[in-house]
């Protein structure tokens, strides 16, 4: 499974990343980007950066990429950030 070292990573990256998404304000995205939901569209994006940085930091610490548990492991383990990801997102409500 995960280790220590490896998940109190992740806690730290998560802590910075939801202070700084709960201050964030879009400028004019929606027509860069084309999306009609800011919540919707700045979630999904966040989450699947999130997604991408825990499993490039798995591989910069343990110089291998993820098995399929372990990938699964991190998948889940995001999810359990998802609803305070959901909250930092209000405002775009």
């Amino acid at each position: 499974m995960l280790s220590d070292k490896f998940l109190n990573s992740l806690e730290i990256y998560v802590r910075r990343d939801i202070q700084y998404w709960s201050k964030w304000r879009p400028n004019n995205d929606a027509n860069m980007w084309n999306y009609d939901n800011a919540f919707d569209f700045w979630y999904g994006h966040t989450i699947g950066m999130f997604t991408r940085t825990a499993i490039q930091v798995f591989i910069d610490m343990y110089d291998r990429k993820p098995s399929q548990l372990e990938n699964k492991a991190i998948i889940d383990k995001i999810n359990e950030y998802s609803g305070e990801y959901k909250k930092a997102f209000e405002h775009l409500k």
